[in-house]
């Protein structure tokens, strides 16, 4: 269930496969991928980063949202996404002017601009 280690990798045979790879989740839990690109914005430049929406971690970044959501159009609409959920599971969207489910301050989640065309992979949306 959880990530191979750095030992179970160098014993692996030739006929097993690996699909859960050391350091993994800093790209495929939505809030290490926002962690971990915020910090890369600082590094090298948000100019690289403008394919990734803005986004925010609640409910520590609560007063950031707030800000966005006041400077955004009315007709925004944000996608809330639990923190370490899977397969889709609770994930809704929320209009700009929409309040905050108590249950998300309560908990955490990761809340993003909604992209309406995103980007396609031969017609389908990619796992990040």
């Amino acid at each position: 269930a959880g990530q191979a280690n750095t030992r179970a990798i160098r014993e692996l045979r030739p006929w097993q496969r690996l699909n859960k790879f050391p350091k993994s989740s800093t790209l495929t839990l939505k809030a290490h991928l926002h962690y971990t690109v915020a910090d890369a914005i600082l590094r090298y430049g948000a100019i690289h980063f403008s394919f990734m929406p803005e986004t925010f971690v609640l409910p520590a970044d609560m007063e950031g949202f707030n800000a966005a959501r006041a400077a955004a159009a009315a007709n925004t609409i944000w996608i809330v996404k639990p923190y370490a959920a899977y397969c889709g599971r609770g994930i809704f969207l929320l209009e700009n002017n929409g309040a905050v489910p108590a249950d998300v301050l309560e908990e955490r989640a990761v809340v993003s601009r909604y992209i309406e065309r995103p980007y396609l992979i031969n017609r389908l949306k990619s796992d990040i």
